[in-house]
């Protein structure tokens, strides 16, 4: 670099982020993907190509860090609280057809719970009278992020015992729900892995 220039945007973000993890690479896609035959309320997790994916992955020390719910099974419908998933419905709960849902995905996992039929009709009705709610990231009960939304539909029908990780960085503090705390509850079991 020469005397006097000012470093650009990209090359300060390479100086601390691998540039595999910068680059867009291939995403994956439904017509590529095997899946089992899935069941309403199995878990999706998502790691994403965004820089908010690495971030959250490492905040995390996780793999995956994004959470959604099957709440039909035919057609294949995943609800889940996003940001930007659909540009028309952003900061909201929004329900995806897979492509959708894997649109800017690098890998995807599916963990399935031991439901009844009963549990999961109720969970796909209440889940889906969620669709619209105001996307939140905070503290307490009004926050509305993926895993919160998830925990606050699957709450009134299984017993959850879900840790909030502390978060102590310049911008971000507090205590929060990461994908990871339901990739590891034992109560789930996981039923499809596929890693780009």
């Amino acid at each position: 670099m020469a005397a006097n220039s000012t470093p650009s945007v990209s090359s300060i973000i390479s100086a601390f982020f691998p540039h595999s993890l910068l680059s867009k690479p291939k995403t994956l896609r439904a017509q590529d993907l095997a899946l089992p035959p899935l069941e309403i309320g199995d878990l999706v997790f998502r790691r994403g190509d965004s820089l908010e994916s690495v971030i959250i992955s490492q905040v995390s020390h996780h793999h995956y860090t994004h959470l959604g719910l099957v709440i039909s099974a035919d057609p294949l419908l995943i609800i889940h609280a996003t940001t930007d998933d659909n540009p028309s419905t952003q900061n909201q709960v929004i329900i995806s057809p897979l492509d959708e849902f894997l649109f800017h995905a690098r890998s995807i996992a599916i963990k399935r719970l031991p439901l009844t039929n009963a549990q999961q009709e109720s969970i796909a009705l209440s889940a889906r009278a969620e669709q619209g709610r105001a996307f939140v990231i905070a503290e307490g009960s009004e926050a509305l992020y993926c895993t919160t939304f998830v925990e606050s539909v699957l709450a009134p029908h299984i017993a959850l015992n879900l840790v909030y990780d502390e978060v102590n960085l310049p911008t971000w503090s507090g205590k929060y729900l990461f994908p990871r705390v339901f990739f590891d509850m034992p109560e789930g079991r996981l039923i499809y892995e596929k890693r780009l």
